[in-house]
């Protein structure tokens, strides 16, 4: 009698187990990382980040980013979290209090604020060289303002403005000369991005959809900080920013990344906080 309750014991405790999520490597570190710094994930944020990475890395995207950050995020920490190096996501700074919007980013004042990342292009960039660079960003603000979201300045630029005041794109990667621009655009609203894929050819693009190409040479990388809600050393933006990324130009995958960034802004409206 005893023999048999005991077997109906440890059926019932079988059945009762719940099986524990199997997450992918490199987001498991991130997932950790959240935890140390008293910042954990509900189980939906978890599947979402975990689908996110996994798709970046069969698009073959992650190996060529030095920095990821998914700025829409349900919590503060996640939204200056660097997926690739969650651990540098330590030296992130809040400079002259940016606002942090519940599942849609970061949003600068215009003449001061900004988030820091700590990054500067001329000695952390690994896949970001002279020759073969790429930087990203992704805001649901239609504003026609000639500053850029994201980049880095000081001796050499990197950045794209989504929608200037005249209505086109335009940015430098890697030089100090000539914007590359492009016909009136509608909306700032999007993925923007400009990448370099070799000495001499720069590319802007808007949602994965290539806008503009021109032959104009690289000098060298910049040596100030890469900011998000703006960039180094002294410009600022009000458009809200929902994704960046720098790294190596990632040619051929600029559609996959929009596919990815899309869904990605698309569900952390919806997942359980």
């Amino acid at each position: 009698m005893a023999g048999l309750a005991l077997s109906t014991g440890l059926g019932l405790a079988r059945r009762g187990r719940r099986s524990v999520p199997s997450y992918d490597a490199r987001a498991k570190a991130v997932f950790d990382f959240w935890d140390s710094v008293s910042a954990p994930a509900s189980s939906g944020v978890k599947s979402l980040y975990n689908e996110t990475i996994v798709a970046l890395q069969d698009f073959g995207i992650w190996p060529d980013a030095d920095l990821i950050a998914l700025t829409a995020a349900t919590n503060m920490i996640h939204g200056v979290t660097d997926l690739k190096n969650p651990e540098a996501s330590k030296i992130f700074a809040l400079s002259n209090s940016p606002t942090w919007t519940d599942r849609y980013g970061w949003t600068g004042n215009g003449t001061s604020s900004y988030v820091g990342t700590g990054r500067r292009p001329s000695v952390d960039g690994v896949k970001w060289t002279v020759n073969d660079a790429g930087i990203w960003s992704y805001t649901d603000t239609d504003l026609a303002a000639s500053v850029p979201d994201v980049g880095a300045g000081e001796t050499f630029s990197a950045f794209c403005i989504p929608r200037g005041a005249t209505g086109s794109m335009g940015g430098q990667l890697n030089r100090v000369s000539g914007a590359t621009t492009l016909a009136t655009v509608t909306s700032s609203a999007g993925l923007s991005g400009i990448s370099r894929i070799d000495a001499t050819t720069e590319r802007i693009w808007r949602d994965g959809v290539q806008m503009a190409e021109a032959t104009v040479s690289a000098a060298g990388r910049p040596t100030g900080e890469f900011r998000i809600c703006g960039r180094s050393p002294s410009t600022f933006s009000t458009r809200r920013v929902g994704f960046a990324m720098f790294g190596a130009s990632m040619v051929g995958k600029e559609a996959n990344l929009n596919t990815v960034i899309q869904n990605y802004i698309t569900k952390i409206k919806a997942v359980a906080a």
